[in-house]
């Protein structure tokens, strides 16, 4: 029989393969049940031997790697990142939910225009609005039925005014739909006790991530509450010092671990034994810009997990 990557090609589809799975993967995996990791997208030719069997180019990946993607023995989720910038067409997340095993979840992101103020310099009605949220975003979620995870609402960086006096409030209305929130602010002024109580009042799940705009990890930690969340949420997006653009040309084609990064490594690693051990789920998404090649950071962070 064969199975996702290793089917007969249709006509005209670039055939993906799988890189063969390496069995201290498979090890890691049976040993970390708890544990979900996914990069953010999967479209890179650099992680061919890693991911790929073949090289491809990226446009080939983005439009028929998923099912290859998903044969990786520690990638059980991928973030989608595209819904950030453009709400997916009709008929699109159920297209990826039929590509990937039945315990595969997906991390998707909430459209810029649910959590930023303005857009385009222009301001943004939609910003914190259930009602866009319901009519517009939520119908496309249940497309991936069971298969989806996790919703990450996004925040960047706002003006302390952007939101208004009530910003707090308006934040709760849109926690409050049943979606399986997982909140990320990257405005530094936020990180208050408002803003960890409206996550435990609506369960909405805390993000800890690792990126040059937000407080340390034990800031975070202690202020979004996350200690009390029913599952650990990590983002692992930038390099320490580093911008997006100045990692990307750094690590370019993101096949190997540029900059290992030791110290977070292991802080992410023994938050993340701290989960498993009362239970809970941990998740997490790696970016290419954290270390230099997703997949490898993702590897080296279970082993060090598996190592507590």
């Amino acid at each position: 029989m064969e199975l996702f990557g290793d089917a007969p090609d249709a006509p005209g589809k670039a055939r993906v393969r799988a890189a063969e799975p390496d069995p201290a993967h498979v090890a890691l995996a049976e040993r970390l049940p708890g544990l979900r990791l996914g990069t953010s997208s999967w479209a890179f030719p650099g992680w061919q031997g890693q991911v790929w069997k073949d090289r491809l180019p990226s446009e080939a990946l983005s439009a028929h790697g998923l099912t290859a993607y998903a044969q990786h023995p520690l990638l059980r989720t991928v973030s989608i990142d595209s819904s950030y910038y453009t709400l997916p067409a009709e008929g699109r997340f159920a297209t990826y939910a039929a590509q990937v095993p039945d315990d595969f979840r997906f991390v998707v992101k909430a459209p810029a225009v649910v959590g930023t103020a303005r857009l385009r310099g222009e301001t943004n009605p939609h910003a914190l609005d259930p009602a866009w949220v319901e009519d517009r975003f939520l119908p496309r979620l249940l497309e991936l039925g069971d298969r989806l995870g996790a919703v990450l609402l996004q925040i960047p960086p706002q003006p302390g005014d952007a939101f208004g006096d009530r910003v707090f409030h308006r934040l709760a209305s849109v926690l409050a739909l049943p979606i399986p929130w997982v909140v990320e602010v990257r405005t530094r002024s936020w990180f208050r006790e408002d803003l960890g109580r409206v996550l435990a009042d609506t369960g909405a799940a805390p993000c800890l991530s690792i990126h040059h705009a937000l407080p340390d990890l034990r800031t975070q930690w202690r202020v979004l509450g996350v200690n009390q969340a029913s599952a650990l949420h990590i983002r692992w997006n930038l390099a320490p010092g580093r911008r997006y653009e100045q990692a990307k040309r750094a690590f370019a084609p993101f096949d190997r671990l540029a900059a290992p990064d030791l110290e977070h490594r292991g802080q992410l690693a023994k938050a993340i034994h701290w989960a498993l051990e009362r239970e809970k789920a941990a998740w997490v998404i790696a970016n290419n810009k954290a270390e230099g090649c997703a997949p490898a950071t993702l590897v080296a962070l279970a082993e060090a997990v598996a190592a507590c």
